[in-house]
């Protein structure tokens, strides 16, 4: 499967809870529990997809965290959620908001609707707990593209 594509731990009722709320905005996203995906194909690793939500565009590029919530809702067709998802990817917001996600991702177990498999171990897997950030994907690691000539699989 490729973008756009909104991936969350469906362990988590919390992150459950949260993927259902977004279910009401204009324009719902295309979203899977990353348990019933072929994780490899989109580059990340199980422990990747539990630490934090995960935003695969159309051209296969990646966004973890606030970021991907800020993909979700630049996806919208009002304006509104547009601007929004906009000051979410942009500083001075973007630090506030990857703070506030680093919080809620980290204390979900204990927040509303959260239970005890919504709890991670970011200290478990170094990469997962690190800030935010994007990972480009060349062309040879986009899914369903052969890679180019002279580069092995």
């Amino acid at each position: 499967m490729t973008g756009p594509l909104l991936i969350y731990d469906g362990d988590c009722a919390f992150c459950q809870r949260c993927v259902d709320l977004g279910g009401r905005l204009p324009e719902p996203v295309p979203t899977e529990p990353f348990q019933l995906l072929d994780l490899g194909t989109f580059g990340l690793t199980p422990a990747q997809a539990r630490a934090a939500a995960w935003w695969v565009g159309a051209d296969g590029s990646l966004r973890r965290g606030h970021r991907a919530v800020a993909a979700v809702l630049a996806a919208q067709p009002r304006r509104g959620w547009r601007t929004a998802g906009w000051l979410i990817d942009h500083p001075p917001l973007s630090w506030l908001a990857a703070g506030g996600y680093m919080l809620v991702a980290r204390f979900r177990h204990r927040l509303p609707g959260g239970t005890a498999q919504c709890r991670v171990d970011l200290r478990t897997d170094r990469r997962a707990s690190e800030p935010d950030f994007d990972i480009p994907q060349p062309a040879s690691a986009r899914p369903g593209e052969d890679p180019p000539d002279g580069v092995d699989a």
